[in-house]
């Protein structure tokens, strides 16, 4: 076990975010499970895909914090790599993992990188042991490593509300302080057991078996971020068997697969087991009441009577785990196989685009009085991304500031994309409810359809998918709406004057507008008729724009 010290300002980011967890989950339906010894710990649950999905009505203090403390805390994940691959035995080792097809893993980056990585706050509360068992038995992680913050007892710091023990080399267990003052700025890493399996048996490294035993009474809060191997890679354990494949086969109870691999049969314990009340059902990522796409109260019962199944399923009732990311609602089905992946749009010519979006960009920007640039910056999971530019908006104003005409340009094929005013108190960062003016260049494919290329609409203030709000209308000011589309569909650009962003959200030139936009280049109306399929792959972001300075300065942010 290593811990990383980062300094008083992480001790109060960490505070914070601990604090916040334990409301959070006091106040949604959390994934829950009742441990052996009786303490029942609730759970919010995220993955490499999605990261939380957090309501700002019940969780905004832990949103408020949660970028700065998991940044942190995936800076400790990065680190953890390079030095874990400078290893001689582990360069001398690569690769260090493959697929079927022959992709490689070379490096330890390269697992992390392309690992899943499965993010928990844990809420713990035992009343009263109801057997002599400990709350969470000696274990060894699956996975390469968890990088996991010293935990917090809510309502007295000073007292700790479990003994957290491991086992040493020689057999004795020895029990760890994390709640000391001393490691309160500190994100520990311990290995699991992929060090033993894919790192070419690094001389001195093993896995950690720990064990937790929860004192009654108190309420422990904990943070952690297990890195799992990449799905498709080769299981050097489980023969043919990838590590998506010994993942289901452990969900589904197969004790062999839970067993092999486990540092001296150790039981694997996977960071993702979650279980909901009676009346909820684990799918997208948590724990969602007993209610389908069309608002129609399910059950096992209702679905059995149907001769069918209570699942996670898409809207076409395709099956997911939970781990999925999209439009997936409880639902009776009786298909046996998982989501498809959605169909994709053909990708922009290369051999005919060259410099066509930059020199689109730059005649934009330099015929109007304002520009911005819209810079991908990754999810907030993503430690390794490369920010990119994926497209800008230029603007002008008209001489009483009381209308902008606005460039909205993307490179590349796009399916769809969209700005609009982010609303303060709506979820998803301020998506929902939020007007928006969105752009589909195949919208006049889609059969019933009947809404122009470029349109205004209002995001569901519940309801993220676009199914929900495709025939919204938000009372937006909008005209001049145009599009073109480039050869080789090399960039779209998409004109349009604005007097409001809506009938409730009139237009102020010289305040901080703080903008949400997003672009997906792989799906459109076309081939993903109303969006209904599954989620969507999109870059998006969030960036304030003052529409009276040229670079679009909020200086009431960033200071004159």
């Amino acid at each position: 076990v290593v811990a990383v010290d980062l300094g008083a300002s992480f001790k109060n980011i960490r505070r914070r975010a601990l604090r916040a967890s334990a409301t959070c989950i006091e106040k949604t339906s959390s994934a829950g499970a009742t441990l052996e010894d009786g303490t029942v710990r609730r759970s919010l649950a995220a993955a490499t895909e999605t990261g939380f999905e957090l309501d700002s009505r019940t969780c905004g203090a832990l949103i408020d914090v949660s970028d700065d403390f998991t940044k942190n805390v995936k800076e400790v994940v990065k680190a953890m790599a390079a030095h874990l691959g400078a290893l001689p035995e582990v360069q001398a080792a690569a690769p260090l993992l493959q697929t079927h097809e022959g992709k490689t893993y070379d490096t330890v980056e390269d697992i992390v990188e392309h690992g899943a990585h499965l993010e928990h706050f844990h809420a713990y509360r035992r009343e009263g042991a109801t057997t002599d068992a400990k709350t969470i038995d000696v274990h060894a992680d699956q996975g390469l490593f968890i990088a996991f913050t010293p935990p917090l007892t809510q309502g007295d710091e000073d007292l700790p509300a479990a003994t957290f023990s491991v086992e040493l080399r020689d057999g004795t267990v020895a029990p760890v302080a994390l709640e000391s003052p001393y490691y309160a700025s500190s994100v520990f890493v311990m290995l699991g057991d992929g060090v033993h399996q894919y790192l070419g048996g690094a001389s001195g490294l093993r896995s950690a078996p720990h064990s937790v035993e929860m004192v009654d009474g108190l309420d422990r809060s904990w943070y952690g971020v297990m890195v799992l191997p990449p799905l498709d890679a080769v299981s050097p354990l489980h023969g043919a068997m990838t590590f998506g494949e010994v993942r289901d086969a452990t969900r589904d109870g197969d004790e062999a697969a839970a067993g092999v691999g486990c540092a001296r049969n150790l039981a694997a314990r996977e960071l993702a087991e979650n279980q909901c009340e009676e009346d909820a059902l684990f799918c997208w990522f948590r724990c969602m009441d007993l209610t389908n796409h069309f608002a129609e109260t399910v059950s096992q019962e209702i679905c059995e009577a149907q001769g069918m199944r209570l699942e996670c399923t898409d809207i076409f009732r395709q099956t997911s785990d939970g781990f999925q990311h999209g439009d997936y609602y409880p639902q009776c089905t009786a298909y046996t196989h998982e989501a498809t992946e959605f169909p994709s749009i053909a990708p922009a010519d290369e051999e005919v685009c060259d410099d066509a979006y930059e020199t689109a960009a730059a005649a934009a920007a330099e015929t109007r009085q304002g520009v911005v640039d819209l810079v991908y910056e990754g999810r907030a999971w993503e430690h390794w991304f490369v920010p990119e530019t994926v497209g800008q908006l230029a603007w002008t104003l008209s001489a009483d500031q009381s209308e902008v005409s606005i460039s909205h340009t993307v490179e590349g094929r796009v399916g769809w994309m969209a700005v609009g005013l982010r609303n303060p108190t709506g979820k998803k960062n301020g998506m929902n409810g939020a007007p928006v003016v969105m752009t589909i260049p195949d919208a006049d494919e889609a059969e019933g359809f009947g809404r122009s290329a470029v349109d205004a609409y209002r995001i569901s203030e519940t309801d993220s998918s676009f199914r929900h709000w495709w025939n919204s209308d938000p009372g937006t000011d909008l005209s001049d709406a145009e599009l073109f589309v480039a050869e080789g569909n090399c960039y779209a650009e998409a004109t349009f004057t604005l007097g409001s962003w809506a009938s409730s959200e009139p237009f102020d030139a010289s305040a901080c507008n703080h903008l949400i936009w997003a672009v997906s280049t792989d799906s459109s109306i076309a081939s993903d008729d109303m969006f209904m399929a599954r989620g969507m792959h999109e870059t998006r972001g969030i960036i304030p724009v003052n529409f009276t300075d040229p670079a679009g300065r909020c200086f009431d942010l960033d200071g004159p």
